[in-house]
């Protein structure tokens, strides 16, 4: 039987989101082994499964599994970035290695993440609105998701920073996920996170001082130390800190019929 979009959900450690595009590759390398006086390849060596999961979904405020993945990573609770999914009642486990999100203006947010997965996958796609399943998940029964309008600038304790003069903001988590084997094994052992890098691209209208050289972000906007998204009705929302970034470009941008603003690239790695 066909299956129709609206027909699956996605979880992320079991929390439903409201993605609006999916992609799963599967991943099984082979590489061809030659030998002398032979045009032909004698074999086809295995390289190990690596498949990988994109979202892409509309952020809730008052259900983000993501960027809770990334937060128990960061203060070292979980020790890891494993999350398990689950596609059309398809259960895996995936490693979390990129995550962004955008605020443009008059748009709501949209989230991007990508996943790692180093174990075969099997079964079938069912309809998450089957015997026995939940309810298909989508906005009538979701928390509210986050918009541009709604989005604020705080200070360290969380008070709300009027007159920010933020146009645009990209924020971007990148990790470097590294599978371990053991001898006489085809899947990994362990598999863990070795480093990773968080960014920030920001456009504004605040005039910077060009000489900005080895400058954190505190110093270009030394009152503003959270983004906080909020749901349109500003009942939930999540905040993403700007603790210890550091300040690599900073751009004017200068044109015939337009206002004069300044790029930022922000970056903190782990």
């Amino acid at each position: 039987m066909s299956l129709n979009f609206n027909d699956i959900n996605i979880s992320v450690n079991s929390q439903n989101i409201m993605c609006e595009s999916i992609s799963l590759d599967q991943q099984s390398p082979q590489k061809p082994a030659y030998i002398l006086n032979s045009s032909r390849p004698l074999d086809n060596i295995p390289q190990g499964l690596k498949h990988s999961l994109n979202m892409s979904y509309y952020l809730e405020p008052g259900n983000e599994p993501n960027y809770a993945i990334i937060t128990g990573w960061k203060n070292d609770v979980t020790g890891n970035l494993k999350a398990t999914l689950n596609l059309g009642r398809i259960q895996f486990t995936g490693y979390l290695s990129n995550y962004s999100f955008n605020l443009t203006p008059n748009n709501a947010v949209m989230a991007q993440a990508t996943y790692q997965i180093y174990e075969p996958l099997t079964g079938n796609f069912y309809q998450s609105n089957s015997t026995g399943d939940s309810l298909l998940y989508n906005l009538q029964n979701s928390d509210g998701i986050a918009h541009y309008w709604s989005a604020e600038m705080t200070s360290g304790d969380y008070v709300t920073i009027p007159n920010n003069n933020i146009i645009q903001l990209d924020y971007s988590w990148n990790s470097s996920i590294i599978p371990h084997y053991k001898l006489g094994n085809s899947l990994p052992c362990q598999i863990s996170c070795v480093e990773a890098n968080e960014e920030i691209n920001l456009t504004n209208e605040i005039q910077n001082n060009p000489t900005f050289l080895e400058q954190s972000y505190d110093i270009i906007f030394n009152d503003i130390d959270n983004i906080r998204l909020k749901d349109m009705s500003s009942i939930n929302h999540i905040d993403f800190c700007l603790s210890g970034f550091v300040a690599q470009t900073n751009k004017a941008n200068i044109a015939v019929n337009q206002m004069i603003v300044y790029s930022h690239n922000l970056s903190k790695s782990y």
